[in-house]
This record gives C-alpha cells, sequence and structure tokens, in this order.
C-alpha cells in the first residue's frame, strides 16, 4: 500500500510516495516517487492544468456488445466445453476459441469465414482474445470445424443445455419447436448431402437449401436442441427423430419441473407422429389444417369467447384417433 513520508536533509524536508511489501517476510520499499518540499508540491497544484491535445485521428471499436456475448460464453463455459469434446491436440488456437469469435460474429455482424479478419479487427476482440489476425482466415476455421463430428458436436449441445438448466434455472414447463431452412449459394454441380433444393421459406427455390429444426424455450427463447437435416427433405418425415431426441431429454429437461408441454404447427402432423409424441412422457399442442376442419370453420363467432386480443372456442373433437 502507498504512503507519503517526508525526509528530513539539512534544514529541509522533502517528501516522499513509497510503496512497501513484504520480502522475505521483511517490509522492503518496491517502489519510490520524489514530490520535492512542500512549495514545490503547492506549485504543481497551484499551476493551471494544461488543456488536453486534440488527437488527429479517432478510432473507435466495437465493445459493448461484444463483452456482453463474452460474458455470456464465459458463464456457459462455451470454450472449456466444445474444447472438451474436440480431438485437436492441444496446439495453437483451439477449436473453441475459433467457434466462439465465429459465434460472436454471426449474432452481430455475420461475416464470411473469409471475411471475418476484416471485422475482427474493428471490435475489442483482439485485446481480449489475443489470436492474431494472419490466423483468422477461412483455411483455418474450416479445419477447426472439421475436428467436430455429428456426435461430438451433440454432445456439446448436450453439455451446453446442462450448464443453462443449472445455472439460469430454466423455466422447462413450455417447450417450442419449429422447422426452418436456409438457401446457400452452393454451386448446383456440386454434391452434397445437406444441401439440396427443397420447398424454401424464404421462396429461393432456384437455390440449395439446408433444413433446420430447433426447440427452444418459451421464455426468453433459448435453444436447447437443433437438428440440421437435408433441404429436400419435409418435416413431417423428421419429427419422428426429434420424438426420439426429446425422449432422450426428458431427464435433463424435467430436473425443475414436473410436467412439459410441446408446442408443435401442423406440418408435423400425421397419425403416427400423434400417437408417437402421444406415448412419450411429454404433454403436447397442436395445430390442424383449416382446409381439412371445414366443419368447425362453420361455427358462428358469437360462440367464441375473448381472451385479450383474440377470439378462441374450446371444445371437443376426436383427432388422429384422440379427443
Amino acid at each position: 500500500m502507498a504512503s507519503i513520508t517526508k525526509r528530513k536533509k539539512g534544514n529541509n524536508y522533502y517528501y516522499y510516495v513509497v510503496e512497501c511489501q513484504r520480502v522475505n517476510g521483511k517490509p522492503r520499499i518496491v517502489k519510490q516517487i520524489y514530490l520535492g518540499t512542500i512549495k514545490r508540491i503547492l506549485q504543481k497544484f497551484e499551476q493551471p492544468l494544461a488543456k488536453p491535445s486534440i488527437p488527429e485521428e479517432v478510432d473507435h471499436k466495437d465493445f459493448g456488445n461484444i463483452t456482453a456475448l463474452l460474458s455470456i460464453a464465459e458463464k456457459i463455459e462455451l470454450v472449456q466445453i466444445i474444447d472438451k469434446h474436440s480431438k485437436k491436440r492441444k496446439q495453437g488456437i483451439s477449436v473453441g476459441s475459433y467457434m466462439l469469435l465465429g459465434t460472436i460474429n454471426r449474432a452481430i455482424s455475420p461475416k464470411s469465414k473469409s471475411g471475418i479478419a476484416t471485422w475482427y479487427e474493428e471490435t475489442i476482440l483482439p485485446r481480449i482474445l489475443k489470436i492474431p489476425t494472419s490466423l483468422i482466415d477461412g483455411k483455418n476455421f474450416w479445419d477447426n470445424m472439421g475436428h467436430l463430428s455429428q456426435e461430438e458436436i451433440e454432445a456439446i449441445e448436450l453439455d451446453i443445455s446442462r450448464v443453462l438448466i443449472d445455472k439460469f434455472h430454466l423455466r422447462l414447463e413450455c417447450l417450442l419447436y419449429d422447422t426452418t431452412n436456409f438457401f446457400t449459394f452452393i454451386n448446383s454441380a456440386t454434391e452434397s448431402i445437406l444441401a439440396q433444393r427443397g420447398h424454401s421459406k424464404a421462396h429461393r427455390g432456384d437455390l440449395k437449401q439446408v433444413n433446420l429444426a430447433l426447440l427452444v424455450s418459451k421464455d426468453f427463447k433459448i435453444p436447447l436442441l437443433h437438428l440440421l437435416y437435408e433441404g429436400n427433405k419435409n418435416d413431417l418425415s423428421l419429427f419422428p427423430t426429434v420424438t426420439e431426441e426429446l425422449v432422450k431429454r426428458y431427464k435433463l429437461f424435467s430436473k425443475n419441473c414436473e410436467k412439459i408441454t410441446i408446442v408443435f404447427d401442423k406440418g408435423n402432423n400425421s397419425e403416427k407422429n400423434i400417437k408417437r409424441v402421444d406415448k412419450s412422457p411429454y404433454s403436447f399442442v397442436g395445430s390442424l389444417r383449416p382446409s381439412r376442419q371445414k366443419k368447425l370453420l362453420l361455427i358462428p363467432l358469437d360462440r367464441y369467447e375473448k381472451i385479450e386480443d383474440y377470439h378462441a372456442l374450446r371444445l371437443k373433437k376426436e383427432v388422429f384417433e384422440k379427443t
């Protein structure tokens, strides 16, 4: 701890800022700054403060949004979890660090893997992550992504879900399930299992696409399960796989609640799918195609009950051998 001390030389006292620490069990001065006499110190305080010079150039870095995401990544132990499941040898920049960088970029300012380096230099990340810009290129990203197999990605997702549930006490009484797709610019002649032409929700049927199924919490829309699948595969045929994954994770999801309800849309409806999810430990809420429920459409609106900004009618009807 620093203190101010005075020393007498002749008839004058001289002042110093002194910092002491114990060295080998004995107090020793480790830092000393000369201040001068009382007169000199007063002169320094009485002098007008010099105006700060105007900088010739100002360079600003993205900071707030990035450090907020870094804070969350640290809380959920993102890098450690990814590296735990990665088969890459412990040398150079870890797979987890590359994935963290790619994740932050995707959330804030999505770039191609070859364009991330320029964005990276415009942020505070080089000071924090200490990754040389020369190592941030498409090849290094793809090489590191290649260290993660499908099984390892699933294990990473499971560990992250476990941390989210434990640390943030997520309310999982209601889970929302839906699918979407992303078009790509992969050449039509390039062979790919995942990238296929299918029903594009972005109306880009001229491009190959990849489908994504996602399960999120009702509160805050926290993702808990994802499935990446072929762009030409419909929702109906994927749902059995989703049900299997849900059953596998029921023990984890039900850790903090007794009953869980899954909400999904009519694109998953079939007699087999409904029976399958009905046999699972989950409750469920779905929807029906209006074109197949014409009698329900004939019910007059005055029979409906107003609930906030909506009108609803509660009734029972046998659908898929369920009432």
